[in-house]
């Protein structure tokens, strides 16, 4: 039998057509084809599979048995075509194969299977290859950056080469003992893994690469170094909403996040055509829930139109309702200290991440101020989770505390946002008194 580059044929002892062929470094590789021997298109079909095999193991760096194992599911699913695949046909569908740069969607599962390790599968999970390949069975990573650059440092020098049937409580034990040398908060530690038993639940289904999760629930990390939550207070609220020398554009966001409760990001994608006439927001893309429609109160939907009207006058239906500007939590501590909030309450003052058991406020801490301020109100579960998307009470627990210092203060309300902030009440004043002397 020659060493032929463009492959050869030999009958196996069960009778079977097996295709060997030669990639580089002079090794071979068998393949069954369940083809008649005396097929003349199995030469073409071979000429394709080796110069298919050379690619790639040049390319996708895959070792001879990864190449060996995909060329042969391949081959199987052929097999099972029905009606059996013609001879033309045959040929075609390898070089369909050849020609298709999402190599392991079209060579087949054996390629995503075999010799799979934890990084090689959670690298094509965090750059959207499995999301390709498999839809909504495997959504979009939102957070994949980050989750790579975890992975990365923590994970993949650890449990990075382990096969992912092998993966068990000891190897992730050993990740988080990483992890603590490193002296990362217990919050991240439960983050990452989370994430690596995620990567394990995408093997399970839709790959079908282990049979169960070998990670049981009990053996999660515990979080031992709770940080004390900055709480924003009412005050606080009425000081940031006056202070004429934070951007009107600035104030109209925060005061919007803290009567409504959304996240940054939902609230940064609305725009104008999603709030109608009679102050429903439609939501189209949200974390935790599908498309919704929300009520605000009326004296939101007065602020945003006042604020259209003066500050955003030439604004299209299309156009975002808070601008294209970028807001962070740097850019709301900057507006907090012009406010004189820091003045009123140094210990939401901190700098750096965390002091002690305290961290940092964030523009986060809105959304949590509308949740305490609702509870507090005595407000019911389904109006806070119709506008948080929380689909449980757990999260709307957490809050339970603060609310009772709000009620033992007597502070649970707030002014309208149309008249807390100076521009628009002004406007309103305009409005009442020209209204006044076109009555008399």
């Amino acid at each position: 039998m020659g060493r032929q580059a463009t492959g050869t044929t030999y009958t196996s002892a069960d009778g079977t057509l097996i295709a060997r062929l030669t990639i580089a470094g002079g090794q071979r590789l068998s393949v069954p084809l369940w083809r008649n021997a005396t097929d003349p298109y199995v030469k073409p079909a071979l000429r394709v599979m080796n110069a298919y095999a050379r690619k790639l193991q040049q390319a996708a760096r895959l070792s001879p048995q990864q190449i060996q194992a995909g060329f042969t599911e391949a081959s199987r699913r052929m097999r099972d075509v029905r009606p059996p695949l013609a001879g033309p046909d045959y040929v075609q569908r390898w070089e369909d194969i050849a020609h298709d740069d999402v190599i392991t969607a079209l060579v087949g599962v054996a390629l995503v299977t075999e010799g799979l390790t934890f990084e090689r599968l959670a690298k094509q999970w965090t750059s959207g290859k499995l999301h390709e390949e498999h839809g909504d069975a495997v959504p979009v990573v939102k957070s994949a950056k980050r989750d790579e650059s975890m992975f990365r440092l923590y994970a993949y020098p650890v449990i990075g080469i382990v096969p992912i049937q092998d993966l068990r409580v000891t190897h992730l034990n050993l990740v988080v003992a990483r992890m603590r040398a490193a002296k990362r908060r217990d919050q991240t530690i439960l983050y990452v893994w989370k994430m690596i038993c995620r990567v394990l639940s995408i093997a399970r289904y839709p790959l079908e690469v282990i049979t169960g999760h070998p990670i049981p629930r009990q053996a999660r990390p515990k979080i031992r170094d709770v940080r004390r939550t900055p709480a924003f207070h009412p005050e606080d609220y009425r000081l940031l909403m006056t202070c004429r020398e934070v951007p009107i554009q600035d104030r109209i966001l925060c005061g919007f996040l803290a009567r409504v409760g959304l996240r940054l990001g939902e609230a940064l994608a609305l725009k104008w055509s999603d709030l109608s006439s009679d102050g429903i927001l439609s939501l189209y893309r949200t974390k935790t829930t599908s498309a919704n429609d929300l009520a605000l109160d009326a004296d939101v939907v007065s602020a945003l139109r006042m604020y259209r009207t003066c500050f955003a006058p030439d604004a299209k239906p299309t156009d975002l309702i808070f601008g294209r500007k970028r807001y962070f939590s740097r850019s709301f501590r900057r507006s907090l200290a012009k406010a004189g909030v820091f003045n009123l309450h140094p210990e939401l003052a901190i700098h750096g991440k965390s002091e002690g058991d305290r961290r940092q406020i964030r523009i986060h801490d809105l959304r949590r101020f509308f949740v305490t301020l609702a509870v507090a109100q005595g407000r019911g579960d389904g109006y806070i989770r119709s506008h948080t998307g929380h689909t449980g009470a757990v999260m709307i627990a957490h809050y339970t505390d603060a609310a009772g210092v709000l009620v033992a203060r007597g502070t649970v309300t707030l002014v309208p946002l149309h008249e807390a902030i100076p521009e628009l009440l002004e406007l309103v004043n305009r409005l009442e008194s020209s209204t006044a002397n076109a009555a008399e």
